[in-house]
């Protein structure tokens, strides 16, 4: 029984050592000096290209050096181009636009601005002045709010300018829109950049006063007479006499509502709308309204 024990023991080691890899080919080509050699050579060979690399990309991008943009504002495109060459920079004309302060043809604004840190080769965008100023529409402001207002101001190119406050239920809403103090409307002809005034209601005053007769007379006196009480003209409708620009100027006011009163019974801000005509007889058939002594303003 021994023996046969001994016997498969011996029968296995030896099916064993036949199977090892130990012996294998493959395994004595990577254990052997040959395969170490060539295997050193490529990694040195790889370590010596990485290096390469970075130092070709150090130098081409300029790794670590950078200097300031100078100062191009005020220069005229000659002057430029030659400051950018020394500089070994690019420049781009990006926008041209209007400018008082500047001349025609010379740099207004610059990005990156004067100073910024860059690296050779940069390219700077320039914003150039032009002869002709840029014109734009004036936009429909009135009834917009403040914030709006602003909003479709600067979408038009435009920016606001003095803010003035009236009596008026549409508090801080855009009541008259003006321009070097006369009043502008939706699609004049302005230079882009030009400023508008606002006029804005600051909602109506807990005082009241004296509604004005405005019966007989002409749109631009009736506003004026209106604006002394702290009130301004709502609607304002033409009859069927009013046909021209004329007819417009010298219409007179035959009907408002409300009518005039001699006591305070209208808050401050509110409004009255009148009807034009330039038919004398409308007016002399409605003109029964009380006339009133022109109470001083500390009265109300």
């Amino acid at each position: 029984m021994l023996n046969t024990h001994l016997t498969y023991k011996t029968l296995i080691n030896k099916r064993f050592k036949k199977n090892s890899l130990k012996g294998h080919p493959l395994i004595k080509y990577l254990a052997s000096k040959k395969f170490l050699f060539n295997l050193g050579i490529a990694a040195a060979i790889t370590i010596f290209v990485l290096v390469l690399f970075f130092l070709i990309l150090r130098v081409y991008t300029h790794h670590g050096k950078a200097f300031s943009v100078p100062d191009l504002k005020g220069m005229s495109m000659d002057e430029v181009e030659s400051i950018t060459g020394k500089k070994n920079l690019r420049y781009e004309i990006f926008d041209s636009v209007y400018s008082d302060e500047y001349p025609p043809g010379v740099v207004v604004d610059q990005h990156p601005e004067a100073g910024f840190k860059v690296k050779s080769n940069r390219k700077v965008f320039l914003t150039t002045s032009t002869k002709t100023p840029e014109k734009t529409l004036m936009p429909n402001l009135i009834g917009h709010t403040l914030r709006q207002a602003r909003s479709v101001m600067e979408s038009h190119g435009l920016v606001a300018g003095k803010l003035e406050y009236v009596f008026d239920i549409a508090k801080n809403v855009v009541l008259e829109q003006k321009f070097n103090g006369s009043p502008v409307s939706r699609g004049d002809t302005l230079i882009r950049g030009s400023s508008i005034d606002l006029v804005l209601g600051k909602g109506l005053g807990d005082d009241k006063t004296f509604i004005p007769d405005l019966i007989n007379n002409k749109l631009e006196d009736a506003k004026i007479i209106a604006s002394d009480r702290y009130l301004r003209l709502g609607a304002v409708v033409m009859d069927n006499t009013v046909e021209t620009t004329e007819d417009s100027i010298n219409a007179k006011v035959w009907k408002q509502v409300p009518e005039a009163t001699d006591e305070p019974t209208i808050p401050l801000g509110s409004s009255i709308d009148i009807w034009l005509t330039t038919d004398s007889t409308k007016i002399t058939n409605n003109n029964d309204t009380v006339d009133f002594p022109d109470y001083p303003d500390e009265e109300y």
